[in-house]
């Protein structure tokens, strides 16, 4: 599975993203509005906030699972799963609303987490192979976006 069709696997099951959390540039992106892993934890996240954590070592995804647990908002975290990990336990299992397993080459997670907590998080497991995705590119996609919301809202 290619970058670009997990991102619009995200997109299908989520919706629009309306901040990448841990943006590394415009390949990669998630949205049309971003913060580097400098600045994300310091900053308030708004509702649908994504960060592809993939890479992360573990003590960047502990932050940012803590930080998504307490912000009150919609955020999707995409993770390697790490089920001897501190923060899995401590945020995942207790603290997400939904973690949703994706089958592929590596183990791989969303965790949800949101303004309304559960006792225990919903679990489900998406077979993302097998889902009609759009094939088009994600950065030019997202260029085409930021550009619309940029004459729509005057923000830039």
């Amino acid at each position: 599975m290619s970058d670009d069709q997990l991102f619009f696997a995200l997109e299908a099951a989520y919706g629009t993203f309306a901040l990448d959390a841990r943006f590394r540039g415009v390949e990669t992106a998630y949205a049309t509005r971003g913060l580097t892993e400098d600045t994300a934890l310091d900053t308030p996240w708004v509702d649908n906030t994504v960060a592809d954590l993939r890479d992360a070592p573990s003590a960047v995804v502990s932050a940012y699972v803590a930080k998504a647990s307490k912000a009150g908002v919609r955020c999707v975290l995409l993770v390697k799963v790490q089920a001897n990990a501190d923060w899995w336990h401590s945020y995942a299992v207790k603290k997400c609303y939904r973690i949703n397993f994706i089958r592929g080459q590596r183990p791989l997670a969303t965790l949800e987490f949101g303004p309304t907590m559960r006792g225990s998080p919903l679990i489900d497991s998406w077979d993302i192979s097998k889902w009609e995705l759009p094939s088009m590119d994600r950065v030019e996609l997202l260029r085409r976006r930021a550009a619309t919301d940029k004459l729509i809202t005057g923000r830039g």
